[in-house]
């Protein structure tokens, strides 16, 4: 008896020495390939969880997020455009406006947009003013239907313009070194053959030159247009670049100058304009009705004795009244009138007029199978 009680005992002792060695036994003696799983079982999310913010990472994910530069939009749908404003010499210039707008493309694409995902709520990025390093970076959701402009300009210089007839969401544009270059302001004065001043006259300005009006290329920005007012003085809005500019009226007919020559450097620049007398010029002038007689404007106006050569297109007003005067090139008449608008029958007088007449009222028909695209 006393035999089998001892050796029970010292079995049971043999057990836990067993159970305790294997108790004490690390982990690090196991295999390399049973640790790494372990760990990996340990590490691994469960299905359809996320990992918490305070979860350790990877060295492997230290790495992919020190990799992401400096600044960089999160979300895909932001686009950015972004420059840098700089003298000849490549030095930043500051206290640059910098305005980015946009707007609603033709009406078809927007008609399609609207129609499938609802009405577009877009609002312009606040306007920047560049700082010493001259960098400036505008950062949107662009809609897709719209188009976009941007303009950059400094007291005495020569504003820059790009404009883009859409933008892909998620784009960079880096537009570069944007260089501003000193202009010439441009004042005048409109006179009559005689002298009298001519008030209430549009002058136009357009470079003689080709200019690149591809997809987001930052150019020169023509200058303003121009009106006399009652004394025929005039300012134009901004400065004008060095160059040769082409002159032009709408209001009045020109006698001279043709051009406007600015030298480099040039800091102003000051333009007489000669033009013909109202009193002299031949013309024919009346108002545009539909058919319950109520006027309509912004119909297009044309006639069937006027010459060769480029003309400003002759539209009604408001009131529906519109103003045809002869041209060089024109001939004496008679001649018929020619009516078009949009939502509007075309229509061709059928009478014939000559030089001089007035108060002619024409009527133009609505078209019901119209539709706008």
């Amino acid at each position: 008896m006393k035999k089998w009680v001892a050796g029970v005992a010292l079995l049971a002792i043999g057990v836990w020495l067993v159970l305790r060695e294997d108790a004490t036994t690390s982990s690090t003696d196991l295999p390399p390939e049973i640790i790494d799983a372990e760990r990996e079982d340990r590490l691994a999310p469960v299905e359809g969880e996320h990992a918490k913010p305070n979860e350790a990472r990877s060295d492997e994910d230290e790495t992919v997020r020190e990799q992401v530069p400096p600044g960089a939009v999160a979300s895909p749908d932001v686009t950015v455009v972004r420059g840098r404003t700089v003298d000849r010499d490549g030095r930043p210039v500051s206290g640059c406006w910098v305005n980015f707008h946009g707007w609603g493309g033709n009406r078809r694409r927007m008609d399609a947009h609207v129609s499938k995902h609802g009405a577009i709520d877009f609002v312009d990025p606040e306007g920047q003013t560049t700082g010493e390093d001259g960098r400036f970076e505008f950062s949107f959701v662009p809609p897709p239907p719209y188009q976009f402009s941007l303009d950059v300009g400094h007291d005495g210089c020569v504003t820059k313009t790009a404009r883009w007839g859409e933008l892909p969401r998620g784009e960079t544009v880096d537009l570069g070194e944007l260089v501003m270059r000193t202009g010439a302001t441009v004042t005048g004065r409109v006179v009559d053959r005689h002298g009298v001043p001519q008030g209430d006259v549009r002058i136009y300005f357009k470079r003689d030159r080709r200019i690149d009006l591809s997809r987001g290329t930052v150019r020169d920005r023509d200058p303003r247009t121009a009106r006399s007012a009652a004394d025929g003085t005039f300012r134009v809005e901004g400065v004008a670049a060095a160059g040769t500019w082409n002159v032009r009226l709408r209001g009045r007919q020109k006698l001279s100058p043709d051009s406007l020559v600015i030298e480099e450097g040039q800091p102003s620049a000051f333009l007489e304009v000669v033009v013909v007398p109202q009193s002299e010029i031949e013309s024919v002038s009346g108002i545009v009705v539909d058919q319950w007689g109520d006027p309509v404007s912004r119909v297009h106006v044309d006639y069937s004795t006027q010459g060769s050569g480029s003309r400003w297109i002759i539209s009604t007003a408001r009131d529906g009244t519109f103003r045809i005067e002869r041209r060089e090139g024109d001939a004496a008449g008679p001649f018929t009138i020619s009516l078009s608008r949009e939502g509007f029958e075309r229509t061709t007088s059928e009478q014939k007029y000559e030089w001089g007449a007035k108060d002619i009222r024409l009527v133009l028909h609505a078209d019901w199978g119209w539709k706008s695209t």
